[in-house]
C-alpha cells in the first residue's frame, strides 16, 4: 500500500511540476513563429491570394496594419475594394456592389481586430488582455493547450460585453490550430471557428497559408499564395467612397 501511494504521489508532482503557465505556452509559440524580436519590425502584412466559396475561387488582396486595413476581390479583370478600415470607420460593400460606411461598434471592433494584425498572443499584457489557461482538447485530431483570451469589452447591439476569444495551440508544435470568437454583423451574431494550416516561413516570420473558417453553416476558405512584410501603401490611393 505504501509503495502504491508513494506512486501516486511521484506522479502528481511529476505532472504538477510539468505543467505550463499560459504565459509559457505563449512564450514557446510567439518563439516557434519566429520570436518577439522578428514580429516587432513587422509594420504591415500584405497577402495575395484565394477566396474559396459557394461561388467559387475569387483572386483577393489585403493589406494590413495596426490601424488601417482594406481587402480587395476580383471582379471582371479589376479588384475592388472589398472592406475597409480607414482608422476611424469601416467600409463594407453592400449587396448593391456599392461601400457602406458602418456603424460605430463596427468600427470600434475593427480597430480593436487591427491592432491584432499580428496575433492576439503578440504584445498581450501591453494591450492589456487577460489570459486563463482551459481545459486541453483534441482539434482535428491535434492535442492543444486551449487559451481564453478576455480582450476587455467590445460594443454590441447598443451594449458593452466582453469580448472573449479562444485560442487552440497545438502542444506538439506549439502553431495555433483553431480560433473561436464571436462574429458580428449588423442584427445578426454566431460563433465563428477559424482553422489554420501549412505555415510557412515569410521573412523570418511564420504565417499560415490556408485558413479555414466555418459560421453556422456557411464555410469559406483563404489560400494565400503569398505575403509581404512591410508593403508600403500610398493610403491616399486606397478611396473608401460611398
Amino acid at each position: 500500500m505504501k509503495k502504491i501511494t508513494i506512486i501516486l504521489l511521484l506522479s502528481l508532482i511529476t505532472g504538477i511540476l510539468s505543467a505550463q503557465t499560459p504565459e509559457e505556452i505563449i512564450q514557446k509559440h510567439i518563439e516557434k513563429i519566429g520570436g518577439i524580436e522578428n514580429w516587432n519590425k513587422v509594420e504591415s502584412i500584405k497577402m495575395y491570394g484565394k477566396l474559396s466559396n459557394t461561388d467559387g475561387l475569387t483572386n483577393i488582396e489585403t493589406f494590413t496594419t495596426k490601424d488601417f486595413s482594406y481587402g480587395t476581390r476580383e471582379i471582371a479583370g479589376k479588384h475592388e475594394i472589398e472592406f475597409g478600415f480607414d482608422g476611424t470607420n469601416y467600409w463594407k460593400r453592400s449587396s448593391e456592389g456599392k461601400l457602406k460606411k458602418s456603424n460605430k461598434e463596427r468600427a470600434a471592433r475593427a480597430k480593436k481586430s487591427n491592432q491584432d494584425f499580428k496575433s492576439y498572443l503578440i504584445n498581450y499584457k501591453e494591450k492589456g488582455y487577460k489570459i486563463e489557461l482551459l481545459e486541453e482538447d483534441n482539434i482535428q485530431g491535434e492535442e492543444c493547450y486551449v487559451l481564453e483570451i478576455n480582450r476587455g469589452k467590445k460594443p454590441k447591439h447598443g451594449e458593452m460585453v466582453d469580448d472573449i476569444i479562444i485560442i487552440y495551440i497545438s502542444k506538439e508544435t506549439y502553431m495555433i490550430v483553431a480560433v473561436e470568437l464571436e462574429y458580428i454583423r449588423g442584427s445578426f451574431d454566431a460563433i465563428m471557428y477559424g482553422y489554420y494550416s501549412d505555415y510557412k516561413d515569410i521573412d523570418g516570420v511564420k504565417l499560415a497559408f490556408k485558413s479555414t473558417y466555418i459560421i453556422n453553416e456557411y464555410t469559406y476558405k483563404i489560400l494565400a499564395d503569398k505575403y509581404e512584410l512591410n508593403a508600403k501603401v500610398d493610403k491616399s490611393s486606397i478611396k473608401f467612397e460611398e
